[in-house]
């Protein structure tokens, strides 16, 4: 999960957990070390929505990593054979382009997945 797509709950009510099993039945939701800090700086600033979306990632195991920002979606994604949820365009088209899977939302409640990413597991 990136970090904006931990907030389309609380902004689009959007049904993320629930659109990741429709899509993936039985997948395992995984937050980066990165987004959780990142989140957790967010909610600090007082960012809107930032407390809702870290108490959100952290029902959500973390996955370690030295990375940050895209660089650590990549890299779990390439190691971990993971799809990414992301609503980034840039970084969907960046990982689409390696033939990684993604994730994003289509429309205001439901995710498509990307036309080149490998089946899932």
């Amino acid at each position: 999960m990136d970090t904006n797509a931990l907030f389309l709950p609380f902004t689009r009510r959007f049904p993320l957990e629930a659109e990741v099993q429709r899509l993936m039945e039985g997948a395992r939701i995984g937050v980066p070390q990165s987004v959780h800090g990142e989140l957790r700086r967010l909610e600090a600033r007082g960012g809107a929505h930032a407390r809702a979306a870290r108490l959100f990632a952290d029902r959500f195991p973390s996955l370690p990593t030295d990375l940050h920002g895209d660089d650590a979606l990549e890299s779990l994604a390439r190691e971990l054979g993971a799809w990414v949820v992301t609503s980034d365009r840039a970084l969907r088209t960046r990982l689409e382009a390696q033939g990684l899977g993604v994730l994003f939302p289509r429309g205001d409640h439901h995710l498509a997945s990307s036309p080149r990413a490998p089946p899932f597991p």
